[in-house]
């Protein structure tokens, strides 16, 4: 009877065990509050037999785990990355600089800063330099114009 009457406390570590070399080898938090889940509930195992208070117990510390290692990574792991307001460019006007086709990206300048641009129908055959055009997009680092209407 021994080890029979522990089998769940050990699978649950084993799943422990499993999540956390995934862990390790992945890059990025994709399986770290499952570990915890599991880990949580291999304790809970022990004293816990019902199956459904276990199912229970891994989905309420994996969410919870999850809810927090999201604001730790937010706050630890990503405080280098540099925010550049890129988007406020989309709905922009800017000048042609260099010819743009269809065929060949060009060049526009947008409040001041130069940008390679790509047109956004093929229906349109070139922009020329000196014409106005409206930011649609940005793919990358190349925006997507459209030429402004001279209604």
């Amino acid at each position: 009877m021994g080890i029979l009457v522990y089998l769940d406390s050990i699978i649950w570590a084993v799943a422990t065990i499993v999540f956390v070399i995934f862990e390790a080898v992945t890059a990025g938090l994709v399986t770290i509050w499952f570990a915890l889940g599991a880990l949580a509930t291999t304790i809970l195992s022990i004293y816990v037999d019902d199956p459904m208070w276990q199912i229970a117990c891994f989905l309420i510390v994996s969410i919870i785990s999850l809810g927090f290692t999201k604001t730790i990574k937010r706050k630890f792991l990503e405080k280098d990355l540099v925010k550049t307001n890129v988007s406020t460019v989309v709905d922009s006007l800017g000048i042609v600089t260099e010819d743009i086709t269809s065929m060949k990206k060009g060049r526009v300048t947008v409040d001041g800063k130069d940008w390679m641009a790509a047109v956004e129908d093929t229906g349109c055959e070139v922009i020329n330099i000196g014409e106005t055009v409206r930011v649609k997009d940005i793919k990358g680092v190349t925006l997507i114009v459209s030429v402004i209407d001279k209604d």
